[in-house]
C-alpha cells in the first residue's frame, strides 16, 4: 500500500497522514479507521472525543472521554 501511495501519477490528499495511519495500523491492534483518525488528530494536535478506548493505545493522541 505504501508503494502505491508513493507512486508517480497517484495523487492523494494528506499522504503523510495516510502513511502515518498505515504505520499506526500495522503497529497496534486497532481498526484502520481508528489508526487514520489518530494520525489526523496527531497532525492537528487535538484529542478526539470518543468512547472508543483504542485511542488510548496512541501516546501522542489520547482521547477526551465524554
Amino acid at each position: 500500500m505504501v508503494t502505491l501511495i508513493r507512486s508517480a501519477g497517484i495523487l492523494t490528499m494528506d499522504s503523510d497522514i495516510i502513511l502515518d495511519g498505515l504505520k499506526r495500523f500495522s503497529e497496534r491492534s486497532v481498526s484502520f479507521t481508528d489508526a487514520l483518525l489518530a494520525a489526523q488528530a496527531s497532525a492537528m494536535k487535538i484529542q478526539p472525543v470518543s468512547f472508543d478506548s483504542d485511542f488510548d493505545k496512541f501516546q501522542d493522541v489520547g482521547r477526551f472521554k465524554p
